[in-house]
């Protein structure tokens, strides 16, 4: 079978017979009649080369810089906010770039200058910072050394993004997925200088490997537990302490829970504040939607007409373990899901689902609207110094 012909029967695979199980009505890529997927994936997708990498950077630069463009815009206007009605004043252009510095932002800067001085720094694990550190040879100012840190890795991961679910499923999937990953309302956290971006691209990097060769899963477990190790060793040289970066999370006030009490305990706290309006109500209720929109999806990765093959139940049985990781452990108080949002966006196997309901032009739309306005809000909030983490 010839590229072009491999091409032309990829393109009319219907998205329903990627994501449904081979129990569905229609012949899937499971059926006897079918090409089984590793063949599927040989014959139909694109070489695993320069060229298909190309092909991915190619088709997510338009999502990236559009998205970009407007994180700058909001920046800019952001100023507003600052300056008085018909004032003279203006602002340094540096402004810009200082909008973004907010929360962790002078965490992960302390440790790429200073180092880990206090043991609860170590909460912030080192790759990033290193990063950070290195290209503060070049640039000098931390702050503009970890943007470009956290956008070059930003545009890696949906490279990497729509390389794994390109392969697994389809180009519409995967042109679908990178946007409204990209749009979801705390994905500006990998513009920001945070280690969100880095943390998925590596994740989604390893990810695809994975999917390509088992000698993957034994090298990333062996980098995980040797990282792992020789980070322990650091802390214990420097604080005595081999668990230092597990200890810190108690300055945050993080326990461990059962699944799903966080929930309870955030609608508990809407229902006593002191109304729809407060703070206290509208903050737990940004916290609690996304938690209760991705536990949703990651049902539905498992049932429903969306579901995943059985085949590629590595997706949904990630997404499940991805989400109930943070909710063991949500934080005390009276915001118990505070920066969940941010800790659901490895969850990227919910993104696939969500780009197989969005076919439906009515949701598509829909999401992209809801979706793209909190966004774009929460990025205000953040540039102007709000509590938004």
């Amino acid at each position: 079978m010839d590229s072009t012909s491999a091409q032309s029967i990829h393109k009319q695979l219907p998205l329903t017979s990627v994501l449904q199980p081979e129990d569905t009505d229609g012949p899937t890529l499971n059926d006897d009649s079918s090409l089984p997927t590793s063949a599927v994936s040989a014959s139909l997708l694109p070489e695993t080369s320069l060229k298909g990498w190309y092909i991915a950077f190619k088709n997510i630069l338009p999502t990236y810089f559009t998205i970009h463009l407007l994180f700058f815009i909001i920046t800019c206007l952001s100023v507003l906010f600052s300056i008085k009605d018909f004032s003279s004043q203006h602002l340094n252009i540096s402004t810009l770039w200082q909008s973004w510095l907010h929360w962790d932002t002078y965490n992960y800067i302390a440790v790429a200058v200073n180092g880990y001085s206090v043991s609860w720094l170590t909460a912030f694990y080192p790759l990033y910072p290193l990063l950070v550190r290195c290209l503060m040879f070049l640039v000098h100012d931390p702050l503009i050394a970890g943007l470009i840190v956290s956008n070059l890795s930003g545009l890696g991961m949906l490279a990497v993004l729509y390389r794994v679910v390109q392969e697994d499923f389809d180009d519409e999937v995967a042109s679908r997925t990178v946007l409204y990953f990209s749009i979801f309302p705390t994905a500006f956290f990998f513009a920001a200088v945070y280690s969100e971006s880095l943390f998925l691209f590596l994740t989604l990097l390893s990810f695809y490997q994975m999917r390509h060769s088992r000698w993957c899963d034994i090298a990333s477990g062996l980098c995980i537990i040797a990282g792992i190790g020789l980070f322990a060793l650091y802390c214990y040289y420097l604080f005595h302490d081999p668990l230092a970066f597990s200890h810190a999370e108690a300055r945050w006030d993080r326990k461990l829970s059962v699944p799903g009490y966080a929930v309870l305990r955030t609608v508990h706290a809407i229902i006593i504040s002191q109304g729809v309006l407060s703070f206290q109500s509208l903050r737990n209720i940004l916290d609690l939607i996304p938690d209760l929109f991705m536990v949703v999806l990651v049902i539905l990765g498992f049932v429903g007409p969306w579901k995943f093959r059985r085949d590629l139940w590595v997706y949904a049985i990630f997404a499940a373990a991805f989400f109930v990781f943070p909710q063991l452990f949500p934080f005390a108080g009276l915001y118990p899901l505070q920066a969940m949002a941010r800790f659901l966006l490895p969850i990227f196997p919910a993104f696939i689902v969500l780009a197989a309901i969005g076919k439906n032009r009515t949701l598509d739309v829909g999401y992209l609207l809801i979706s793209g306005s909190v966004l774009f809000f929460l990025l205000t909030q953040f540039l102007t110094g709000h509590w938004v983490i």
